[in-house]
């Protein structure tokens, strides 16, 4: 399922109830295959920027020594909320 906004959902409406497609779902498959065709150049360009930056992510882990499951899952509790939570427990 594609949200969209109501002008081209009246846009693709009018394509399906003039019989050019079956469906909501065919119109919208075509139109978005139509969109990343124009637009191949920028998608193949933020493709390889996030490749980059993937790499320059793995190479700071390995200098940090930090497996990719732990980058993940975040830092453990800081220590202003561990210091906050042994003054509640007393």
């Amino acid at each position: 399922m594609v949200r969209v906004e109501d002008d081209m959902l009246d846009k693709i409406d009018f394509l399906v109830e003039h019989e050019l497609f079956r469906s909501r779902s065919e119109a919208a498959a075509f139109l978005i295959s139509k969109g990343l065709e124009a637009t191949e150049d920028i998608v193949e360009e933020v493709m390889k920027k996030a490749e980059q930056i993937e790499k320059l992510r793995k190479e700071i882990r390995d200098i940090l020594g930090v497996k990719e499951e732990e980058a993940a899952a975040g830092p453990d509790e800081s220590a202003d909320e561990k210091d906050e939570a042994e003054e509640k427990s007393e």
